[in-house]
């Protein structure tokens, strides 16, 4: 299926069909037969609107339920579809997993249980803002992705951009246009790890992402007395080009830089950054857009807050 289709509007018949054909390949046959109708009845009043959020609710909620059917819960959607049911799960039910990933299946989750519950009670749902909000940042998951298809790309001057993107945009934080201009000779290598340095209206010198280092230090190699995008004229419609030259595989995650810089935002938050560091980092001076990703950012506990304040962590 296309990908215009997959997130496009999709008819009702479409939508039904897909929710009645669904099976998850992450769950054993035995416990998908018991709870396929709960999670099917779910799906339906969530009433999603195109294939992917339709897969979204379907793939969340047949983990969730799931999980509840181990701790005995009964199969009910008023008992189990509950506020505490949801931060449980999100907390102890996918220790596997990333906090930014955790949190994109909570934010799916709360919206169906609104949707699906008649009783329940859940905090009301943010409202909507005038202005263009961040978009939500790539799940873990999606960045492997990403960085294999970045690996792959069919020729030389494709891997060459999808690395530039994936290395400086989800490792550094960089913009596309900054991507653009950007020359291998910035890319330094020090006792404190990989330095990005961005020169220009927003200068600053960025510590990489442990996992862009290998990739950084070739690109340094490869493109020192050049921009690593040698072959690209620097243009405000350049950037562009390039990410739509690139070849995504059908419903693989497309390439989106403003995605990258969000997820790398995300990432530095998640891992201890302060948010007056973030800022600086990304070279930006208000922090309006942060509300944006604070869903997306986990809470600690009590404890764990306790002892940061008391000085016994960072």
């Amino acid at each position: 299926m296309p990908r215009s289709q997959a997130s496009g509007p999709a008819s009702a018949q479409d939508i039904a069909r897909t929710i009645g054909t669904y099976t998850p390949s992450s769950l054993p046959a035995s416990t998908w037969k018991q709870i396929r109708p709960l999670v099917r009845e779910v799906a339906t009043k969530a009433a999603p609107t195109t294939f992917t959020g339709a897969y979204a609710v379907l793939h969340a909620t047949s983990l969730f339920v799931a999980w509840c059917m181990e701790r005995d819960e009964p199969l009910d959607i008023e008992t189990l579809f509950t506020e505490a049911n949801v931060e449980h799960f999100v907390s102890t039910g996918m220790p596997h997993l990333q906090s930014h990933s955790r949190n994109s299946y909570r934010a799916a989750l709360r919206r169906t249980g609104r949707a699906a519950t008649r009783h329940a009670l859940w905090s009301p749902a943010p409202q909507a803002l005038g202005r263009r909000s961040l978009r939500a940042p790539y799940t873990h998951q999606e960045i492997d992705w990403l960085w294999e298809i970045a690996r792959s790309q069919p020729s030389i001057g494709r891997r060459r951009a999808a690395r530039a993107l994936m290395a400086l945009g989800y490792g550094a934080g960089l913009s596309l246009a900054e991507i653009v201009v950007f020359p291998g000779c910035q890319i330094k290598v020090s006792e404190a790890g990989v330095l990005v340095e961005v020169t220009g209206e927003r200068a600053r010198i960025v510590p990489a992402l442990p996992e862009a280092h290998a990739d950084l230090i070739a690109m340094r190699a490869d493109h020192y007395d050049a921009t690593v995008l040698a072959d690209v004229r620097p243009s405000r419609t350049a950037g562009a080009g390039v990410v739509a030259n690139l070849v995504v595989p059908e419903g693989a995650p497309r390439f989106d830089s403003v995605r990258l810089r969000t997820t790398w935002m995300v990432t530095l938050l998640v891992r201890g950054a302060r948010l007056s560091e973030v800022t600086a980092l990304a070279g930006i001076t208000s922090t309006k857009n942060f509300q944006d990703i604070i869903d997306f950012v986990p809470r600690r506990s009590l404890e764990e807050i306790a002892t940061v304040l008391a000085g016994g962590a960072s």
